[in-house]
């Protein structure tokens, strides 16, 4: 139940413990390319650990991002929310290769291993993963996920999910667990 813990020292009241946050996904549209660009922002402050061989090495202006997210190819793309708010996105390409990022504010929280387990609850199997080796929390949450490491260099690991991953909230005899509906 690591999705359950109380991050900010309180539990509220006497006794009661807190709900988790509230998970959903809906697909992105042109109002959320601000979003996505700050996400991406924010992915470039943290480049030696969050870009597994990227493309480019510099930022990309915001009207760039847009033609590029314009130009994009999905079988999916989605926000996620976090009680309703921006939390991160969700991607998956037509050759099946899977990308999930979250906003630094929401990091710790398994909202990426609750949205990459529900992706690949309902994607076609094998997808692929790209991960930096210095990013310690994604290498992590590939192996929580059950992927397997099949490439390996000094820039990005290659994690493939080959079976669907279980929830072991979802799986209890409480089924407790926050929701992973798309709204």
């Amino acid at each position: 139940m690591r999705d359950m813990v109380d991050r900010s020292g309180t539990l509220g009241l006497e006794g009661e413990i807190p709900r988790p946050p509230r998970l959903s996904f809906r697909p992105v549209d042109r109002s959320d390319y601000r979003f996505l660009y700050e996400l991406l922002v924010e992915r470039y402050e943290d480049a030696d650990v969050n870009i597994a061989g990227m493309a480019r090495s510099e930022l990309p202006s915001y009207e760039e991002h847009v033609a590029y997210l314009d130009a994009r190819v999905s079988v999916r793309f989605d926000v996620i929310l976090l009680d309703g708010e921006r939390a991160g996105s969700l991607h998956l390409s037509p050759d099946r290769v899977a990308s999930c990022f979250v906003l630094r504010s929401c990091a710790g929280r398994g909202v990426g291993v609750r949205a990459c387990r529900e992706l690949f609850s309902s994607c076609s199997l094998p997808a692929l993963a790209y991960v930096n080796p210095r990013n310690t929390p994604s290498v992590r949450m590939a192996r929580r996920l059950g992927m397997v490491l099949v490439e390996e260099s000094p820039r990005r690991l290659a994690f493939e999910c080959r079976v669907r991953p279980t929830d072991p909230i979802a799986s209890s005899a409480h089924g407790r667990g926050g929701s992973t509906a798309r709204s």
